[in-house]
């Protein structure tokens, strides 16, 4: 009797280290396919928004716009990490980290959806015509 109990418990306990170690590897796949799926989407954004930063920015003032482009994503690279950081500290939840980071997307993308971008265009357009009728350079 005593032999059939121990050999229960050691089938149930590698029954047990089996699903741990399917889990983790569930897991980590997972990490894994949502980084290179993060990584996919991130990098065609940010090629993205140079882009349209390009078509809405007057060339006279192109140093000036990239500056406070360039200066807004460090801000970014500070902020979001601390919102994300002091969210799991004070909650001791990682889901309200992400969630912190869900909510920053949204508010980006409600931001963006307010973009005009042929507004934009003939907004710069007529600037630089302002601009060089007023220098006296004619095209």
């Amino acid at each position: 009797m005593r032999a059939n109990s121990a050999q229960r418990r050691r089938g149930s306990r590698r029954r047990r280290s089996a699903l741990r170690s399917f889990v983790t590897v569930l897991q980590i796949s997972v990490l894994l396919s949502m980084g290179v799926l993060a990584g996919l989407v991130l990098g065609g954004s940010q090629a993205a928004s140079r882009a349209l930063q390009c078509l809405l920015t007057p060339v006279s003032h192109a140093a000036e716009f990239f500056g406070f482009f360039a200066i807004s994503g460090r801000f970014a690279s500070i902020f979001g990490p601390l919102s994300y950081g002091l969210l799991i500290y004070l909650t001791g939840s990682l889901r309200w980290g992400i969630l912190s980071v869900a909510v920053f997307f949204i508010i980006g993308a409600i931001i963006l959806l307010q973009v005009d971008e042929k507004a934009g265009m003939a907004e710069k357009a007529g600037y630089e015509e302002q601009l060089s009728s007023n220098m006296g350079i004619t095209s």
